[in-house]
């Protein structure tokens, strides 16, 4: 019989573990410690610890298991779901019926889940494919697993003159250098290689590859999607390059494992290779794709487990390098285009092309020159200057006033804001419009940001990419489906010459701001978490170490005023301080890795006024040493614009305060009305100075 002190350490770990993750692996976490207490002879005081622990832990564990996939549990693990509601029937009344009937749901789904059912494709040019890979999680006592994920690539020609090929991550990894990033680049390179060794690609093309691996909150680490990458990214190239033959990949095959730089697949060990095949065996999945060296081992280990059902054979298919896999029509299936066909694709591909297109166009101006000189030069001006916003579309105009071309989003109407930035992003001379729509309500579109190219004189803009700008599981009710947030900002910063797009959407009840940073390509390069909304942001060389750095001032409504992070946005997470809270529960949120943290508190004006908070309201540069902060203070409707400025050295250290003269005249005001008592103003400068506070690991500080 265990020990109390032993169950309740248990119960710790479980809590720590649901602080940390949601969905399929904070489930896994659960049904581990519910199947380590069947394990144990419980009475007496320990039934009632099964109790306390079913009713404290299984809400959250339901909520869990309406996050995970039927086909991601495995046979034990749908035993230890089993075990679950025998232990939950056998003492009713404890959990919700509707709990229990979201683990009976997933059990019976998981049991009948036989056949694959793989995400459906955005567009014909993206590509769908099936990866195998290990999961590692020691820090949630899990043991390694097998997992089937679903890999998106979509391929786009980058622009004439462009040298190099450029893979570009949706996913996070752990580490910029991570040998998941490195397993991009080689599969880019070795696919366009390929191609033009075999199907009579362009030597001179080279492509911009998106990769997505879906359903993946965590960062990636490690090699072993290397193979699904490269054959994800030939044939999403085969489909945007308009080759002869089309290139496709049955949802039936998975790949996995790792390529060395000239393209042949890397040895795994053993144990990750048992546990890949265990995934496969109970996915539904025909054919799996083994290095050479292992393929007597792999056979060994399928005959010894067969699958559920015997129509789901598994095929082993053992390869020695990537082009031996990309020509096994059972893995990869070609289909020529006819001629027609083919000649006809290549011709309207050339006509959009603008060094064919523009010169027809042109000629044809010149030719109506003598009734347009005088607008001529607006009208041919075809890069982006400003935004308007009209209904629900958004229109693109040159720096003359003129259209250039529009978007239309599926809603009643457009807010105007700042949801827009125009800016060069790649360097090549033509401005790149990146926009949020925001519209009346927030419901009728997702938070996403969108990156447009205006190419040459087409009359819509070439959408670069698309991403989503919210942030799941992190905070107090963002692990909510279906919950809508609202855009506050799009902007771009230039840090050491390079180009950060920052994005930050917003919700209530706990209110935070959503911040993510993007590279020009579309990486997600890191994320923050601010306790309250009004960002806006400003760079700044933070120590004084000739590198900027991101400032966001914000409100901080767990504070009750506004705050200021530092930050490096490559690499950034977790939220800003404080981390306990009245009202609700910080204690699984992630801790940011900003670099300073401070708050400013309300003055007595403010305070006077009654408002819950004063509010941001400019972050300005004054000098490359100095930086101005200016805070809104008093209520709405006496005193709007009533500021105090705080100035800040390049350490943070407070320089200088000033108010503005209608701060100064309201406080005087209520000096009169007896509402303040009279002050001497260098004190009072004084006194708010001394009252900002700085986060320290131990807390606010002075």
């Amino acid at each position: 019989m265990a020990a109390l002190s032993e169950l309740e350490s248990s119960a710790q770990h479980l809590r720590a573990c649901l602080s940390r993750t949601q969905g399929l692996h904070a489930l896994l976490c659960g049904l581990q410690f519910f199947a380590w207490l069947n394990e144990r002879t419980v009475s007496g005081a320990h039934a009632t610890f099964v109790e306390a622990s079913l009713r404290e832990f299984v809400p959250d564990l339901a909520a869990a298991a309406r996050l995970t996939r039927p086909d991601d549990l495995l046979p034990d693990e749908i035993k230890k779901l089993q075990e679950l509601i025998a232990l939950i029937r056998a003492m009713p009344g404890i959990v919700s019926s509707d709990d229990l009937a979201t683990f009976e749901t997933l059990e019976k789904r998981s049991e009948s889940s036989h056949s694959l059912e793989p995400p459906p494709a955005a567009d014909d040019d993206q590509v769908v494919l099936a990866g195998l890979f290990v999961e590692h999680h020691p820090e949630l006592r899990l043991a390694p697993r097998g997992r089937l994920l679903w890999l998106r690539v979509e391929a786009e020609e980058r622009r004439r003159g462009k040298t190099d090929d450029q893979a570009v991550l949706l996913n996070t990894t752990i580490r910029p250098d991570d040998e998941f990033r490195r397993q991009a680049d080689h599969a880019v390179r070795l696919a366009r290689e390929y191609l033009t060794s075999k199907h009579a690609l362009n030597p001179k093309k080279r492509f911009r590859v998106d990769f997505e691996v879906e359903g993946v909150t965590s960062s990636l680490t490690g090699p072993s999607l290397g193979l699904a990458l490269a054959v994800g990214a030939a044939v999403a190239m085969a489909r945007r390059a308009i080759l002869r033959d089309t290139l496709d990949v049955p949802s039936d095959v998975a790949f996995s494992g790792a390529l060395s730089p000239d393209g042949r697949l890397v040895s795994i060990d053993g144990e990750g290779l048992r546990l890949k095949l265990t995934r496969a065996i109970h996915s539904g999945l025909r054919h799996v794709v083994v290095p050479r060296a292992h393929i007597t081992e792999a056979w060994d280990f399928v005959r010894q487990h067969p699958p559920a059902d015997p129509k789901n054979s598994l095929n082993l298919v053992a390869a020695d390098d990537l082009a031996t896999i990309l020509g096994d029509r059972n893995l990869v299936f070609p289909q020529k285009r006819s001629q027609t066909a083919f000649q006809f694709l290549r011709f309207r591909k050339r006509m959009r092309e603008p060094r064919v297109g523009i010169p027809i166009l042109l000629a044809l101006l010149l030719i109506l020159a003598w009734q347009t000189v005088p607008w001529l030069a607006a009208i041919i001006d075809r890069n982006p200057a400003s935004v308007t916003w009209e209904a629900n579309t958004f229109v693109v105009r040159n720096r003359h006033g003129i259209a250039l071309w529009s978007k239309t989003f599926d809603c009643d109407s457009l807010l105007g804001g700042p949801y827009c930035v125009i800016e060069d992003l790649d360097g090549d001379g033509r401005a790149e419009v990146a926009v949020a729509p925001r519209p009346y309500s927030i419901s009728q579109l997702p938070a996403r940001v969108h990156a447009y190219a205006s190419p040459g004189l087409s009359l819509s803009g070439t959408l670069l990419w698309e991403r989503n700008c919210s942030i799941w599981g992190e905070y107090p009710q963002d692990s909510t489906p279906g919950l809508a947030y609202g855009v506050q900002l799009v902007d771009c910063k230039r840090l050491n010459g390079t180009a950060v797009i920052v994005t930050s959407v917003a919700q209530q009840n706990p209110a935070r701001s959503h911040v993510r940073f993007w590279s020009p390509e579309g990486d997600s390069v890191g994320w923050y978490i601010c306790a309250g909304g009004g960002v806006t942001c400003a760079t700044f060389d933070y120590g004084h170490d000739g590198r900027e750095e991101l400032m966001l001032l914000s409100y901080n409504n767990r504070a009750g005023c506004v705050g200021l992070a530092v930050l490096n946005p490559a690499g950034s997470v977790g939220a800003s301080p404080p981390y306990s809270d009245a009202l609700y529960d910080l204690s699984r949120v992630r801790q940011g890795n900003q670099l300073r943290y401070m708050i400013f508190p309300k003055s007595d004006a403010s305070t006077a006024d009654n408002p819950l908070y004063n509010r941001p309201w400019k972050l300005e540069q004054e000098s490359s040493k100095l930086m101005r902060v200016d805070v809104c203070e008093g209520s709405p409707d006496s005193c709007t614009y009533c500021s105090v400025s705080y100035y800040l050295d390049d350490s943070l250290r407070v320089k200088k305060v000033d108010v503005n003269d209608p701060f100064k005249a309201h406080r005087e005001q209520m000096v009169k009305d007896g509402r303040l008592p009279a002050i001497d103003w260098p004190e009072y400068f004084q006194s708010l100075r001394d009252s900002i506070l700085h986060w320290t690991p131990t807390g606010w500080t002075h």
